[in-house]
């Protein structure tokens, strides 16, 4: 019998034996095991395997197929050279924008800041001027972020962003929530010439399989994300396996347009690069309070840091009242935001949660001021155009405020608390929560247990800061984080 993980094994040459010769079992076996499949040196269970065939089968089939909208090259190239010039192109967006152009499938990224979404407005400006008229889609796994998405395509597009249909994912391929019966899911193709689709980091296997399953031949494809934050929660994690493989065309952004990010960029690539040292030596120079450069460390205190939790929620509180409109403080809401990588514990989510809820009901009790309590949905709602993730603001009335369900539009909108089905508590966020979305200041605890998660999450978080980010934990959690590459 071997222990599930191998730290806890003291002889490591005895466990690898042991694993060597399962391996060869099943290999030899290999037919008495309908649910493995042994491919060279990996073991698949087969539903991922089937999955995996799907989209190289696909992915193959879109690579190859003849582009259904020709464009003039020409024309193309001296329009980015004019961006170039104007210095609405970086040089690097630039040449990105000129392969993908020519490609059916491409795939943009880099970190944050680098201007994806940005140059993803101009390579669709650019297809709209010089190829014959277009279907387009742009698609994002998450509310949030297919919002940024539609706030692209306009400053990009103008007026003729109204001709781009902007939808999640789910809605976009008409997946079923699990538990509904009604509704029927469609295998039919895609009416659209051209997809763009952002943080596609956060694409399972399943539904890469789906998405490039739907898309007709000749019709193009753009990916967008960062193959450096967090997998998916699902199997599979497709567009880091398309960034790395060899033969996919792809282009690269390194340089951030936000200046205001230096610090927590340079904190960020060195927690990417597994930079233990250098991070920790980083981190140790920014103990100071205010902030010098937009980042903050603390080590890590029960006491001190619940303390700083009634801070948090007395400014909170002190913002809200200086607010006249639900608009403004969800408006103000939306700015900061709590995260941790855990759900359970003293400083999971669940606890900071209950936590601050008291303390936020005791400082509205008996006062004329907007009762707060930010929400986030954790199911996908169709009828109300709700995702999963996305955040709302209940107010006293019994009513939520959400962004508008129309990416386009400058307002919010008010929803009756009572037709949601699926929500929670987010004072504070699980990282994995928060992907997809920014804020101009996270307050970031890594409590012990959080270096089960590694560098992909604390590199996730690090990089949700727009402005400024405020790290609690110790030497050892971070040490731990870095060091550990899932």
């Amino acid at each position: 019998e071997i222990t599930p993980h191998p730290r806890a094994v003291e002889d490591i040459e005895g466990f690898c034996s042991k694993v060597r010769c399962g391996f060869e079992k099943l290999s030899n076996h290999n037919a008495s095991c309908p649910h493995i499949v042994i491919q060279e040196d990996k073991l698949f269970l087969k539903r991922a395997w089937t999955l995996c065939q799907e989209i190289e089968r696909h992915f193959n089939r879109l690579q190859k197929a003849e582009l259904q909208v020709p464009i003039d090259i020409e024309k193309a190239k001296a329009l980015i050279e004019h961006h170039v010039s104007t210095g609405s192109l970086f040089q690097e967006q630039a040449q990105a924008v000129l392969e993908a152009i020519q490609k059916p499938l491409f795939c943009i990224w880099g970190g944050p800041g680098t201007g994806k979404t940005h140059t993803a407005g101009i390579f669709l400006k650019l297809l709209m001027e010089t190829a014959m008229p277009l279907r387009v889609c742009f698609a994002a796994p998450t509310g949030k972020a297919t919002n940024n998405l539609a706030k692209s395509v306009q400053r990009a597009c103008g007026s003729k962003a109204l001709q781009v249909d902007i939808k999640t994912l789910h809605s976009l391929l008409q997946i079923r929530q699990p538990g509904r019966s009604k509704g029927k899911e469609t295998n039919s193709l895609l009416p659209y010439s051209l997809m763009v689709v952002d943080e596609s980091s956060m694409i399972d296997a399943s539904l890469c399989a789906k998405l490039l399953s739907r898309l007709a031949d000749g019709s193009r494809l753009l990916l967008l994300g960062d193959p450096a934050q967090l997998r998916p929660v699902e199997p599979g994690c497709p567009f880091s396996s398309f960034v790395e493989q060899q033969g996919t065309a792809s282009g690269r952004l390194h340089t951030s347009r936000r200046t205001e990010l230096k610090a927590i960029l340079e904190l960020a690539a060195l927690v990417n690069e597994g930079k233990e040292d250098e991070a920790m030596d980083f981190l140790t120079k920014h103990q100071t309070t205010p902030t010098i450069d937009g980042v903050t460390f603390r080590q890590f205190d029960e006491s001190a840091f619940t303390f700083r939790l009634s801070e948090y929620t007395a400014a909170l509180y002190k913002e809200f009242k200086a607010t006249s409109s639900y608009e403004e403080q969800f408006s103000q809401l939306l700015r900061r935001q709590i995260l941790s990588p855990l759900r359970v514990g003293a400083f999971g989510t669940q606890s900071i949660n209950e936590r601050m809820r008291k303390e936020a009901a005791a400082y509205a009790h008996g006062r004329s001021m907007f009762c707060f309590e930010p929400i986030v949905i954790t199911k996908n709602d169709y009828q109300l155009s709700l995702s999963n993730g996305q955040i709302g603001l209940a107010t006293k009335d019994d009513k939520v405020i959400f962004e508008s369900s129309d990416p386009l539009a400058p307002h919010p909108r008010a929803i009756p608390r009572v037709l949601l089905s699926s929500y929670e508590q987010a004072y504070c966020l699980s990282v994995h929560k928060s992907q997809g979305s920014e804020f101009d200041s996270v307050l970031l605890i890594l409590p012990p247990g959080s270096e089960a998660f590694g560098r992909k999450m604390l590199y996730t978080a690090i990089t949700r800061a727009r402005k400024e980010i405020e790290i609690w934990s110790t030497e050892e959690v971070i040490r731990a984080c870095v060091r550990e590459n899932f």
